[in-house]
């Protein structure tokens, strides 16, 4: 093939498939997924058909109700409370579909908006300065003036890389308890039981303590709920709840199961603070620090009290290339895209040494492409390179070079993309810079 070179390799046959192909879906969006009632919602889906013929959208709404239109969005209200599950189906003229992937709505309460502000820079920390942050709730269903925060969980992570996917998700444990206890007070667990007293059912502290070393104990207990029964705990039974999802069963038994665990129990983070941004661990230049924000609203009698979360994280500020980034007279690269410089006051290039001589070099810091404002200037001093002997024998980090120069950052407010332009002092000493760093400083 043409990937192994092979001068040989051709294509040789081209076989036709006739028929109707059906239309390709690229997006289905909605305006939001939950609210009070009555809740409108705006639906909206992007198809093509790959014949170029008309295409007619036949949407599925969650409550019995279905529409058939040709145009690709919709306009809906839910006047119940409820949850709903909903899709549309993309058809050509000729009978050929394809559906959408399903969306879930809740219908009755309105999730609460959780941020997080973080005081200083947004995009660095900076090894040994504390990280502050503060935690704010929005929720419109709660009037309130102060929030109930033991349903809020804080938590930090100090992982390396940027994909938040990948990081430990230590707030788990404890948003799904918090979420578990609001849904049981809406439903009707409370009225047979308390959390630390006997009345017609068992405390939950009881039901835990039975259950802490039970492997089995989570679909046992699922079982039960979903079924009911008697037994156990006396002869009163336990009524069935076949209509409760196994999804909010886990939440309610994980907060059930915690109150047995204190000892085990990971503790939130308060709603405002202070972090050592490695969270004293050894500083890793890949790292990032995370902080998460997880609230569960309290709900209403028979309404689903539901969750808002939100995640932000500070890389560390200094940019590394572990194998050297390579840049000559004249050349520009580009360091980090749209990131905050709000408090950088200073920055140090590093870069590794060459085997040949290097003219001293100009290093010039820019924001927002090569050609735009200057922000500071670096004198690197010339490299001589190194002699047959230190070649083997003396390690690289010996003749690494540094310079350091202030630099004056916008104070508009806005993120910038910072670039690197390098201008060699005596252009005939032919031999690039290897870049090693560039750490930003606040002073």
């Amino acid at each position: 093939g043409w990937f192994t070179k092979n001068a040989d390799a051709g294509l040789c046959r081209i076989d036709y498939n006739a028929g109707n192909r059906p239309p390709r879906i690229d997006s289905f969006t909605v305006n939001r997924t939950s609210g009070d009632l009555p809740l409108t919602l705006s639906l909206s889906v992007k198809a093509r058909d790959p014949e170029h013929d008309p295409i007619s959208y036949n949407w599925d709404l969650g409550d019995g109700t279905r529409k058939v239109t040709t145009s690709p969005t919709l306009e809906y209200t839910f006047t119940k409370v409820g949850d709903y599950t909903i899709h549309v189906a993309a058809a050509d003229d000729k009978g050929a579909s394809s559906k959408t992937d399903s969306v879930h709505i809740y219908a009755g309460n309105e999730a609460p908006t959780v941020s997080i502000s973080i005081s200083g820079n947004k995009s660095f920390y900076f090894p040994g300065e504390p990280v502050k942050y503060a935690v704010n709730i929005e929720d419109k269903d709660d009037t309130a003036k102060t929030k109930d925060l033991s349903n809020l969980v804080v938590s930090a992570e100090y992982a390396e890389g940027s994909d938040k996917a990948a990081i430990p998700q230590g707030h788990q444990q404890l948003s799904e308890s918090a979420a578990g206890k609001n849904l049981m007070l809406t439903l009707d667990c409370k009225s047979c039981h308390k959390v630390n007293e006997k009345s017609i059912g068992p405390a939950f502290e009881l039901v835990s303590a039975k259950y802490q070393k039970d492997p089995d104990a989570l679909p046992k207990l699922t079982r039960k709920i979903i079924q009911g029964g008697s037994g156990v705990w006396g002869e009163v039974a336990m009524a069935a709840h076949p209509t409760l999802k196994e999804a909010d069963i886990r939440q309610i038994l994980s907060w059930v199961l915690s109150l047995g665990a204190e000892n085990k129990k990971v503790k939130s983070l308060p709603a405002s603070g202070s972090l050592n941004p490695t969270l004293n661990k050894p500083i890793d230049d890949d790292s990032y620090l995370y902080i998460t924000a997880f609230y569960t609203d309290k709900g209403g009698n028979n309404i689903r009290p539901l969750s808002g979360t939100s995640t932000v994280s500070l890389r560390n500020s200094k940019i590394t290339y572990d194998d050297g980034k390579n840049i000559g007279d004249g050349d520009s690269l580009k360091l980090v895209d749209k990131v905050d410089l709000n408090g950088v006051r200073q920055a140090v290039m590093t870069v590794f040494p060459g085997p040949k001589a290097v003219s001293a070099y100009t290093l010039e810091l820019h924001i927002d492409g090569a050609n735009g404002k200057k922000i500071g200037e670096f004198a690197l001093a010339a490299d001589p390179g190194k002699t047959a002997g230190e070649k083997d024998k003396v390690p690289a980090k010996k003749h690494t070079r540094s310079a350091a120069a202030k630099i004056e950052t916008p104070a508009d407010g806005k993120r910038h993309t910072l670039w690197l332009v390098a201008k060699a002092k005596d252009p005939s000493v032919d031999e690039d810079l290897s870049l090693s760093a560039v750490q930003l400083l606040t002073k």
